[in-house]
Order: C-alpha cells, then sequence, then structure tokens
C-alpha cells in the first residue's frame, strides 16, 4: 500500500514519540524530523509504503542520537508483562472446548500488546484488555480453513512481530505442534532493531527454540526506498515461503507488507490504522484470522 497523507502524519508522529524515549532535546527531535520529511518526500515520489520509511526512520534516530534501539526498553516490558500474562492466557485456552482456536486467538491478541494505552501502567491493565478480546469473536474468522490447511502441512512458516507477542506465538506453535507432531515450523524474526520488533534476545526468554527453528531476517544495507529493496530485505522469508504448506503472518505492518507478494497465506493481527482497516471494511480494534489469497495469473 502507497503512503497516504494519514500515513505521512502518521510517520511523522511515531518518530517523534519513539526519539522522545531517549530524548527530550527539541533539537534532536527537529532534527529526526526534517531528515524523516526528507525520506517521506522521496516514498511518496517513489510510491513505496511505509515498511521502508520505517526502516530508514531507525537509521536516521541512530545517525542523530547515536541510539541504534531506541524502543528497547519498551520490549523488554513487553516481555515482563508477557511473562506475566501467559499463565491466566494458557488456563483459559485449558479451559476451552477449542484448544488450537483460543490459542489462535491468544497470538492475535498478543499483537495488540503495543496499542494499549495502559501498558506502562503494569500487568493489570494489559491482562484485563488481552482477557476481553480472548473472549470476543474474531471480525474476520477462517479458522476452519487454517485449521483444515494444518491438516495437510508437513512444514510452516511464521513471521513474528513484536516483542512480548512471542510468548503467544509460543502458545500457538505449541498447540499446532499437538495437532501434527510430525510438522515443521521456521520462525522469522528481525536481525536489526526495527521499533518494538522482536530481535533473538526478545524470543529466547519465550524458549521458541525448543519448539521451532529461528531464522533471522538480515538487514541489507545500504538502506534504499524502493520496493525491491524491501523485497531482497525479506528475500530469505519469501523463499521459504515458497516451499511452505502453511505461511501464518504475524502483525498489521507485516500485512501491508506482504499481502501483496504471497500467493497464500494467513494473516493474524490486530487492525491498528484507519486506513487500512477502512479498505477492509474493518474497524480500529478489530481482530482477525485472515486466509487471502493472490492469483498472480491476473
Amino acid at each position: 500500500m502507497i503512503l497516504t497523507p494519514y500515513c505521512i502524519v502518521c510517520c511523522l508522529r511515531v518518530n517523534y514519540e519513539v526519539t522522545q524515549l531517549i530524548t527530550e532535546d527539541e533539537r534532536i527531535l527537529e532534527k529526526v524530523l526534517l531528515k524523516t520529511m526528507e525520506t517521506l518526500k522521496t516514498a511518496v515520489l517513489k510510491k513505496t509504503g511505509t515498511f521502508l520509511v520505517a526502516i530508514k526512520s531507525m537509521e536516521i534516530i541512530e545517525e542523530v542520537t547515536g541510539n541504534s534501539d531506541p524502543c528497547k526498553d519498551f520490549k523488554r516490558r513487553s516481555t515482563q508483562i508477557a511473562t506475566k500474562i501467559m499463565p491466566t492466557v494458557i488456563e483459559i485456552i485449558n479451559k476451552s472446548s477449542d484448544a488450537l482456536l483460543i490459542a489462535c486467538k491468544a497470538a492475535i491478541m498478543g499483537n495488540s500488546m503495543d496499542i494499549i494505552a495502559d501498558l506502562h501502567a503494569g500487568v493489570s491493565p494489559a491482562l484485563h484488555n488481552i482477557c476481553n478480546l480472548l473472549h470476543k469473536p474474531l471480525a474476520v474468522n477462517h479458522f476452519e480453513k487454517f485449521k483444515s490447511s494444518l491438516e495437510k502441512a508437513q512444514k510452516v512458516v511464521y513471521l513474528a512481530d513484536n516483542a512480548g507477542e512471542v510468548f503467544f506465538d509460543r502458545i500457538l506453535i505449541k498447540h499446532i505442534l499437538s495437532e501434527k507432531k510430525d510438522i515443521s515450523i521456521e520462525y522469522f524474526i528481525k536481525g536489526f532493531p526495527f521499533l518494538n520488533d522482536a530481535q533473538y534476545e526478545d524470543v529466547i526468554p519465550a524458549r521458541i527454540e525448543d519448539l521451532a527453528t529461528i531464522r533471522v531476517i538480515p538487514l541489507v544495507k545500504p538502506i534504499i526506498i524502493d520496493q525491491e529493496y524491501a523485497k531482497s530485505t525479506y528475500a530469505a522469508f519469501l523463499d521459504a515461503a515458497q516451499k511452505a504448506d502453511l505461511i501464518i503472518v504475524k502483525g498489521q505492518a507485516n500485512y501491508e507488507l506482504l499481502e501483496s507478494w504471497l500467493k497464500e497465506a494467513f494473516y493474524l493481527f490486530v487492525h491498528k490504522c484507519p486506513v487500512i482497516a477502512r479498505r477492509d471494511s474493518a474497524n480500529i480494534g478489530d481482530a482477525v484470522l485472515l486466509k487471502k489469497n493472490i492469483d498472480f495469473t491476473c
């Protein structure tokens, strides 16, 4: 999806707030925003999407502040909260009549952690929000299609999203393996700081490596505002996805980036962007388990 006027404002807001995590110096904040504006102008002219702006923005923040991972403390906090929430979520799943469905919902609800307004306040608000979402129906529910694809699958490729959220991915992966013991799972994470996306250090506490093979998406340099650059960054994932029987993509940003590149995938996320929500006839906060097919012959 190409940038809209709303995307431009949103990118500037995110960069401002992320930089504020590490400094209140107005001169530094101004410099980050001005450089971001230059990147946005290039992105608009080249008709590219928000991923390229975001990845370039992380480089800008590092250049200006010297900090390559401004969301590090936020990710650590997310991990701490997820660790404390997990036992309650597991208990809800164990008491349910369809554990795999609720495990899918748990993985989706984990995606809401980065938009919970009271995340900084501690465990209780996050637990309240996630448990509420667990008991609500999915706005888009392609679970039966997911289950059917899983029954036939031998190889799964799973693209992670945020730190903290990975604990709920572990729950889903464990239930997938309960359904299909002979299945192999490749779990892709970023190999570089990218907002609050999970890196290897964020996955270790969740012990994902006990259940799946962890694959790392490397940062390709120099960063170029071009759609082919974005594809080169995700080359290893796209190659693995071509060979997989079941593709699971977590997070709205990954959905936005990959929906036109993957022939068939299941997207698990919570709608956070009004532009994408409006395009998909959804509402902010809607949780979806969406199967999307692309006909590349058209």
